[in-house]
């Protein structure tokens, strides 16, 4: 069945499960355990045959169902990796950004740069990123790093919201079928 089909694989277990319980308590008992207002004229035989015969039809639709439903935990923790990646590559660009700044600023004698990355700042252009230049002051620094970790947080929450958002869907759905089974098995066998 795969990777894919992992809770599928229970299902169906549990299937053969309750048709074998079944099967034996038709068998083995001594009156016909099936209501006679539903299965008036039903023998044991009949309905181990239409347990045998619906099986497939059951184990199609448990894989099908599992398929659908599967979440691959591997690929969302890549992408959130890679968001992650991606967020770190900013901020080691603007911190070195930052460190080139402060150790020019500390070359010229504390006089702030060189006066064309000022006036370049000040008129509002832009580096490689798109982002706006805020300066070449090391305040301008952090705030163009503050700005490119906004930016990017979005890619990482948005990860993290489908990880986890995911993982919680799918995890109480075998249990509420277990007791809906329960349930009708105890309906039908009374």
């Amino acid at each position: 069945l795969g990777k894919k089909s992992g809770d599928a694989r229970n299902w169906i277990f549990t299937g053969l499960i309750v048709m074998l319980v079944v099967e034996i308590t038709v068998m083995t008992s001594q009156s016909n355990p099936l209501p006679s207002s539903l299965f008036p004229t039903w023998t044991e035989h009949e309905c181990v045959w239409l347990l045998h015969t619906l099986f497939p039809a059951f184990m199609n639709g448990c894989r099908s169902l599992g398929s659908y439903l599967y979440v691959d935990l591997d690929k969302q923790a890549r992408q959130l990796l890679l968001a992650l990646q991606e967020q770190n590559k900013d901020i080691l660009l603007v911190l070195r950004d930052v460190q080139i700044c402060v150790q020019s600023i500390q070359a010229n004698g504390g006089g702030g740069g060189n006066s064309t990355a000022r006036t370049a700042g000040a008129q509002g252009t832009t580096v490689a990123g798109g982002m706006p230049l805020m300066g070449a002051t090391p305040t301008g620094k952090i705030k163009e790093l503050q700005e490119r970790l906004r930016a990017s947080n979005t890619n990482v929450l948005k990860a993290t919201r489908d990880v986890q958002g995911e993982g919680s869907k799918n995890s109480s759905f075998g249990f509420y079928a277990m007791i809906i089974g329960y349930v009708a098995m105890s309906y039908l066998f009374k």
